[in-house]
């Protein structure tokens, strides 16, 4: 037989396989192509949400019930002081008198000679009964008097500043500034442009030069005027012309320990953004 009728046939087999086998691969890479086209979903693209950012403010801090100022009645409103009975800091409970008008000594003399008028009254009850009853009322209206001189405190609390001096009249100040200062909160003064970010509930963080940990409260009451901003940072330029919304805060337990002797203490406030409200 001759070799090269053997050669040829086997040439033209191998170019048919490797023919067949392109074509087959071909198939192939289409078919897979075809299928991830008819089954690919199109990719969601997830946008981004806008931060939220914080609202910032300057503010005090103060009790949470209001700073009550206490003065003398309108009938000892000539009255020097006589005795100053508290200082700046002190505890005093509901009652308690702490300070002593100078017209005392007068009013006292007043009410002995009322209660001995009575007595003579009664005396001689058989003859003037009308007489009795009028020298009662007077010793009732004496004694009256007198305990107008002793200035009490209407609520338990801390004594939180003097206004006045022993000699001195009291003027429109009164006496002395009472409050309850177991509870803090903070007062921030929210730009009007701001308010409407904030919801009672938030969460937020108070600062300050005065102490080394931020404090942290929960917002309670948004108020409902705006004012002119009355807590000012100092710095050259400000705008003194700002229109606030005040914003109270009521402090955690732990923290209103911290800043109990510090009322009226200017302070930073940042109010978180909504996601961060307390419930």
């Amino acid at each position: 037989m001759n070799l090269q009728s053997l050669s040829k046939p086997s040439k033209q087999w191998t170019l048919a396989v490797v023919v067949g086998g392109t074509a087959l691969t071909g198939i192939i890479a289409f078919y897979g192509i075809s299928q991830s086209k008819s089954t690919s979903k199109p990719v969601e693209v997830v946008q981004p949400r806008p931060k939220i950012e914080e609202v910032t403010a300057l503010g005090r801090i103060e009790p949470a019930t209001e700073v009550i100022k206490v003065s003398v009645p309108a009938t000892l409103s000539n009255d020097r002081i006589a005795k100053l009975l508290v200082q700046r800091g002190s505890g005093v409970k509901a009652g308690q008198a702490i300070a002593i008008m100078d017209s005392r000594d007068r009013l006292q003399n007043a009410l002995l000679e009322a209660q001995a008028q009575v007595k003579v009254s009664q005396a001689e009850l058989a003859k003037v009964q009308a007489g009795a009853k009028s020298g009662e009322i007077a010793a009732q209206k004496a004694e009256a008097d007198l305990a107008e001189v002793y200035i009490r405190a209407p609520i338990a609390g801390r004594i939180l500043d003097i206004k006045a001096k022993p000699g001195e009249v009291v003027g429109e100040k009164g006496i002395a500034e009472l409050g309850q200062t177991r509870s803090m909160q903070a007062i921030a003064e929210v730009y009007q442009t701001d308010i409407g970010k904030v919801r009672e509930g938030q969460q937020a963080k108070i600062s300050s030069e005065s102490f080394s940990q931020e404090l942290r409260g929960t917002v309670r009451l948004i108020g409902l005027q705006v004012i002119q901003q009355e807590v000012t940072s100092g710095e050259p330029g400000e705008n003194l012309d700002r229109k606030v919304i005040e914003v109270r805060i009521a402090l955690d337990s732990q923290d209103s320990k911290r800043v109990a002797n510090l009322t009226n203490l200017q302070v930073q406030v940042a109010i978180q953004p909504n996601n961060n409200i307390k419930q």
